[in-house]
């Protein structure tokens, strides 16, 4: 018999790491342009903006590379833009400067949101051919934990931030 943890352990592995940080970077923007660019948090949707505005045409970018390559060779490479785009966000030290880099972040973002799922479902037919079992409960049940839990976690250090300054 296989276990739960089993199950929730081989998820664990493989989409913890990736879910949660783009979770936590995402709804992390409000900090930094609080922070780190001295702007109101309300301006961080325009970052946001840039990002989601971006990402919802790079979609077809990334359905060209997942033709050339793979969904999951596809999913590596959103991954590399994003983390590099997200390293433009150590320059700007303007709002504005800010939502260009936030262009870049979006094309990675693209990615992401369309090739998560389809690699999820994949591992889930991979694990099913090698275990001999289905557990796609066991796979959706805890990635929807780590977003969550991610952003769980964001709203309580926010809250937590909230009351030092008070």
């Amino acid at each position: 018999t296989l276990s739960s943890s089993s199950a929730a352990s081989d998820v664990y592995k493989r989409q913890l790491f990736i879910q949660t940080s783009i979770a936590v970077i995402l709804a992390a923007l409000p900090f930094y342009v609080r922070y780190s660019l001295g702007a109101a948090e309300g301006e961080a949707s325009l970052l946001l903006g840039a990002i989601f505005v971006t990402a919802i045409p790079s979609i077809v970018l990334w359905s060209a590379v997942v033709r050339r390559t793979s969904p999951r060779a596809a999913l590596l490479w959103s991954v590399a833009v994003f983390g590099i785009a997200m390293l433009g966000y150590l320059l700007p030290s303007t709002v504005p400067a800010a939502a260009l880099v936030g262009v870049a972040v979006g094309v990675g973002v693209g990615g992401l949101l369309q090739l998560l799922e389809v690699v999820l479902a994949q591992i889930i037919d991979e694990d099913a051919t090698r275990t001999g079992h289905r557990r796609e409960g066991a796979y959706f049940g805890v990635n929807g934990f780590v977003v969550r839990g991610s952003v769980c976690l964001l709203y309580t250090s926010d809250a937590a931030d909230e009351e030092d300054s008070v």
